[in-house]
């Protein structure tokens, strides 16, 4: 599954956890009860069994975002739509 599948729909992305379940608990990325997850998250979720594809694909989020995706990614002001235009941008 590539990034822009599991942000396909907002109710999949979150801030401030790597993943989380229905409540809004964080869970393990790959945990069966995950539901939603930040963009770091979501990048282990698509790419963990492939971690030199991984590697890449972070270097090039780092190289759109800056230093620190977590922090683009858990910034006040960001929007799904910031998230799902960087997927696509990068056709992740």
């Amino acid at each position: 599954m590539k990034m822009r599948q599991l942000f396909k729909d907002e109710s999949n992305w979150n801030q401030h956890s790597l993943a989380n379940n229905a409540e809004g608990a964080a869970v393990d990325i790959d945990s069966p009860a995950a539901v939603s997850w930040c963009l770091v998250g979501g990048l282990y979720k698509c790419y963990m069994n492939d971690m030199n594809n991984l590697y890449k694909i972070w270097e090039r989020i780092d190289a759109t975002t800056g230093p620190s995706a977590v922090s683009w990614n858990n910034h006040e002001h960001r929007t799904f739509q910031d998230i799902r235009s960087l997927v696509e941008e990068l056709d992740i």
